[in-house]
């Protein structure tokens, strides 16, 4: 019997089974789409995936992954956007352990990762950019104080939303944005369910950490807040445990102990809109799968001219085969049309034409009215003022080219008493059907679902557009 559990001590831990599959990420790079994928335990935790079979579905095409890889493995960094809350609502005693939690979990990073801190009080503020400078951090954590009367989490979530579609060269493509709070929101200006939204179209994952000293049913209203905002960007939500610092290594696991899948994409639909995708992931005999709205956008045209070449016609659907075998019946049928012209101009029957003089220029044949133009597409739109001096105005408009829109009377939708707007913020136009935003800003302030925007930006119906300090939500009607 001893020997027996011996032999059970010396056995390692059996490694969780995968029974549900989520997925917190994906990115585009050229033709490859890359997914993160989550398998986790029973008890929620990461599991172990040996050999595994990938598979994506959409846009009716069943796609098979190129590779799969653990994603520790895979040497991918992780970019991590920490949110520090520096509120009066937090003790001394509990300040300075989150700071010393925190500070541990920098001293953890890997050589690929990057770690960005923003702190959240009355305002907020980046208090340290992207980096893998211990040092810095150090000393960015040292500066933090507890001085703050107010809470304003959506909006400091907001700002990580922004920072995460940061794309500076060597900048990790994973990121993860990550926060110990109570879940409760003072002054943001932000409701929760344009916060969800907006953290559903940035595809950037938050993991939050629930430590809270509100009263029971204040708790588990804003603990469950929390939960909504992880599940719905793919991320995680814990309950601190009595030590932060075991906390925030059970989120660090969290975010890396998945599997890369990567998609070889180069003949997917790149509309970019969102589209619903299926990853099914087979492994022990298990068939998980999970679903996530993805937007790809449009290939450079080199690539999308190498990737959507179409294959060469077969030999009767070219033009030049049959012009070799109907080239002696076109010359016959060619000669029989001239010698009928010249049989008819030389009867004797009809007078020889009068001469016209050198310079005399044929009359127009009348061939009736002119055609009408075509009619142009026009777009029926509202803006719907939710945040600014005219919030609950309704502005609608027919666009059929271009509409700008600003704070300026010559603006085709001219908003003179939003006084945050640049005289001419944002245009509006039509391609291809489509309703499309680009920013006209100085200061680089329009966001759509607050997410910054570059260049032009495809917009579906119920989008949120932010400029300045105002936002609109934008309705579409039929054309």
């Amino acid at each position: 019997m001893p020997g027996i559990w011996l032999w059970m001590l010396i056995l390692p831990p059996a490694a969780a089974q995968p029974v549900s599959l989520s997925l917190s990420q994906t990115w585009s790079e050229g033709p490859a789409v890359t997914f993160c994928l989550n398998p986790r335990g029973a008890d929620g935790t990461p599991a172990k995936i040996g050999n595994a079979e990938v598979s994506a579905a959409a846009g009716g095409r069943v796609i098979k992954a190129a590779e799969v890889k653990g994603f520790v493995a895979s040497g991918e960094g992780v970019a991590y956007l920490v949110l520090a809350d520096i509120s009066k609502s937090i003790r001394p005693s509990q300040f300075e352990e989150v700071r010393q939690a925190i500070a541990n979990f920098a001293a953890g990073l890997r050589k690929a990762d990057r770690m960005a801190l923003v702190t959240f009080g009355d305002e907020v503020r980046v208090a340290l950019d992207f980096t893998a400078d211990q040092e810095r951090i150090r000393k960015a954590l040292a500066l933090l104080q507890a001085v703050a009367s107010r809470t304003k989490l959506h909006l400091a979530l907001s700002r990580a939303l922004e920072l995460g579609q940061r794309a500076d060269s060597g900048l990790p493509r994973r990121r993860a944005i990550v926060v110990l709070t109570d879940g409760k929101d003072e002054g943001s200006g932000l409701n929760l369910e344009d916060l969800v939204n907006a953290i559903r179209i940035a595809g950037i994952p938050v993991y939050a950490i629930g430590s809270s000293r509100l009263g029971e049913a204040e708790k588990s209203k804003c603990f469950a807040e929390l939960q909504r905002l992880a599940a719905n960007s793919g991320g995680d939500f814990f309950e601190a445990s009595s030590s932060l610092e075991q906390s925030y290594e059970a989120m660090r696991e969290s975010v890396t102990g998945g599997l890369l899948a990567s998609f070889d994409c180069g003949e997917c639909p790149r509309t970019g809109r969102a589209e619903s995708w299926t990853i099914t992931l087979k492994t022990s005999g298990k068939v998980l799968t999970a679903a996530k709205e993805v937007a790809l956008p449009p290939l450079p045209a080199s690539m999308k001219a190498e990737h959507t070449a179409a294959p060469p016609a077969p030999w009767w659907r070219r033009p030049m085969p049959w012009l070799v075998l109907a080239g002696p019946a076109v010359i016959v049928a060619v000669a029989l049309v001239m010698l009928l012209r010249r049989n008819k101009h030389t009867s004797p029957m009809a007078p020889a034409p009068a001469a016209e003089p050198p310079d005399a220029v044929p009359a127009p044949e009348d061939t009736g009215p002119s055609p009408a133009p075509l009619p142009v597409k026009v777009m029926a739109l509202e803006l719907v003022t939710m945040r600014g001096m005219e919030r609950g105005e309704i502005h609608k408009f027919q666009l059929a080219g271009i509409a700008a829109v600003g704070r300026d009377a010559r603006c085709n939708l001219a908003l003179e008493r939003e006084t945050s707007l640049e005289d001419e913020q944002f245009e509006l136009s039509l391609s291809d059907g489509l309703v499309v935003i680009r920013d006209l800003s100085a200061g680089k302030t329009t966001s759509v679902n607050g997410v910054p925007i570059r260049g032009v930006h495809p917009l579906a119906s119920g989008d949120v557009i932010g400029a300045g300090g105002a936002e609109f939500r934008l309705l579409i009607g039929k054309s």
